[in-house]
């Protein structure tokens, strides 16, 4: 339940439960912006969020959101707190920790998860370093499996959940 990224926008973690067709943004109160049309994205929270058909990136995000929608996988978005526009899409993927080192920079550490080949990280200066740390502590002890969200480029972790489920 820790996520380290930008503090100005709002993240969220979890399930979808609906994904609405796009509609004129007159027809939607809560998304403020200049598009001429919005699609809403209903988490398992109840919140409604928004792809703003003016981001280029929707398209591709829609399809993703689709996919884990129908796979009922978890989704990890950014979004601009006061419309609810979606800035950021990424996907968790489940793993369970292989062990915890001393990464290159100094308070920083690498982070083996079993099922992957990169080399992942824990930034000292992740806003949520110490409840990252913690979870991933727990989850190496107790054998748990983890929803790990990080960044393309770095694979610098920016969030954790823990797995309810066994991977599939």
């Amino acid at each position: 339940m820790a996520n380290s990224r930008k503090s100005s926008a709002e993240s969220y973690v979890g399930r979808i439960t609906a994904i609405g067709e796009p509609t004129t943004n007159s027809e939607k109160s809560a998304s403020n912006r200049a598009s001429k049309s919005v699609r809403e994205i209903r988490l398992a929270n109840g919140r409604a969020v928004y792809l703003d058909s003016a981001d280029s990136r929707s398209p591709v995000w829609a399809d993703v959101l689709s996919s884990l929608h129908q796979r009922d996988r978890p989704v990890y978005v950014e979004l601009e707190p006061k419309t609810g526009i979606i800035t950021s899409v990424m996907m968790p993927t489940q793993h369970k920790v292989r062990s915890i080192s001393a990464g290159e920079a100094k308070g920083d550490l690498r982070v083996e998860l079993h099922t992957s080949h990169a080399i992942h990280n824990l930034r000292r200066n992740s806003k949520n370093y110490k409840s990252l740390l913690a979870s991933l502590e727990k989850a190496l002890k107790n054998g748990e499996e983890l929803w790990v969200t990080e960044t393309l480029d770095s694979h610098d972790i920016i969030d954790i959940q823990k797995a309810t489920e066994p991977s599939r």
